[in-house]
């Protein structure tokens, strides 16, 4: 399954076939393209990421936000020096080596372990659509393993990961609150007092 996952990956990169814009991963690069360029500011505002997403290949009818921290930008940034085929691979090769590495753990001998993580559907559904599930399962898988003996470093891989999580609900919900105090409902947000 896994390797089916991967010749169609190859397939579609290497043959260069234009409507294939590696799902998310197109996403992750136009971001990248934008904060080399100097740009970062860009990422956070939705007309303008758009328009520079069409005018880099998107489909205009498509969306693609970047719901990531502002910190993510420095590990895409130097992404953006590359052609979209290349980055890809830059990205998601180390990104898996480092998912099977933290699933492995020292226990080289027990080869199940690697097949098991390599025919998850989730596993070909992040090679095919480019998504950051490598890397988030790897940091998880990290700081799981790492939380005995290295509780510190733990907790550092854990709010990487969870502040990855945290900013696309969070997104959705100021955008929300945002659109309805616009048109003129209560948000339910409270006054503060200071």
């Amino acid at each position: 399954m896994f390797f089916a996952y991967v010749f169609m990956a190859v397939k579609f990169t290497l043959a260069g076939d234009q409507a294939y814009h590696f799902g998310d991963f197109f996403a992750l690069w136009t971001s990248a393209v934008i904060t080399h360029a100097g740009d970062a500011a860009v990422n956070f505002d939705a007309d303008a990421l758009h328009a520079r997403q069409i005018g880099l290949g998107m489909n205009p009818e498509g969306y693609n936000p970047f719901p990531y921290p502002p910190s993510f930008l420095l590990l895409l940034g130097p992404l953006g020096r590359l052609p979209l085929h290349v980055a890809f691979y830059v990205f998601m090769v180390p990104a898996f080596v480092l998912y099977l590495l933290a699933m492995a753990s020292g226990r080289w001998r027990e080869w199940w372990w690697a097949l098991g993580a390599c025919i998850a559907p989730a596993t070909g559904i992040t090679l095919i659509s480019g998504q950051t599930g490598y890397l988030s399962g790897a940091l998880m898988v990290g700081a799981l393993r790492l939380l005995p003996v290295r509780p510190v470093l733990a907790g550092v891989l854990f709010e990487t990961v969870i502040a990855a999580l945290i900013a696309p609900a969070m997104m959705v919900f100021q955008s929300r609150a945002v659109s309805e105090i616009l048109i003129g409902h209560d948000a339910g947000w409270q006054v503060q007092r200071r």
